[in-house]
């Protein structure tokens, strides 16, 4: 995310001092960088969601594994498939995976913008 985020920030402050930027269709690449930034705090925000939805559960999970270890009685079978269920590929983990890859997106074809209009 940060990458992202000083990557299209960069590329916003870049064409602000540029005093040619208008005659190149700087406008347009600050447009595209600017959304770049604006999926890249996105992308933030999900991931930050994301954990703290998950935390709990994971913990409470890896509490009663830990206790079986101590207690040496294997708790049911059920703690565990959810402890796995939790770290599946769902919505929750896709989705700032897909607003990164937008922001990426975003910086690429702001980069493509400037650069072919030079």
């Amino acid at each position: 995310m940060a990458t992202l985020f000083a990557a299209n920030g960069g590329a916003i402050i870049g064409l602000l001092g540029w005093t040619d930027a208008s005659k190149h269709d700087g406008d347009s690449g600050i447009g595209w960088f600017a959304a770049g930034v604006v999926f890249s705090m996105l992308m933030g925000t999900f991931s930050i969601m994301a954990a703290l939805l998950s935390i709990k559960p994971i913990e409470q999970a890896r509490v009663a594994i830990d206790q079986a270890l101590v207690t040496r009685i294997i708790p049911e079978k059920q703690v565990f498939d959810d402890l796995v269920a939790r770290n599946r590929w769902t919505w929750k983990t896709w989705i700032p995976s897909c607003t990164g890859g937008t922001s990426l997106l975003c910086l690429i074809v702001g980069m493509f913008v400037i650069s072919s209009h030079l």
